[in-house]
């Protein structure tokens, strides 16, 4: 995994955004349907998993989004705990990451 040097961007974009993205595509799953919204979001979390380095949220929104583009919401649902471990697991990390990377007190 990448690690770039932490400058206060790490826990705006991605501690705290991609929980609300992860909240909002499980929400539009369950809820709308909808599979056009469902693609792009997955496709845009995809695009900020890539960015971060995180390939195995990288490669559960691939997935996610050929499915959407499919018509497949059956195999959406089916997805979608995994996309949202993966999500979890690239956000512990980078808490941990930063955490490690504190000045001492």
């Amino acid at each position: 995994m990448l690690i770039l040097a932490s400058d206060g961007l790490w826990d705006n974009l991605f501690i705290q955004e991609i929980p609300k993205r992860l909240a909002t595509l499980q929400q539009t799953i369950q809820e709308n349907k909808d599979i056009e919204d469902i693609r792009i979001q997955a496709h845009n979390l995809k695009g900020v998993a890539s960015n971060l380095s995180g390939m195995r949220l990288h490669q559960q929104c691939l997935m996610m989004e050929k499915e959407a583009k499919a018509g497949d919401i059956e195999k959406i649902f089916l997805l979608f705990p995994e996309l949202k471990a993966a999500g979890e697991q690239l956000k512990e990390f980078f808490e941990q990451y930063l955490e490690s990377t504190k000045a001492p007190k």
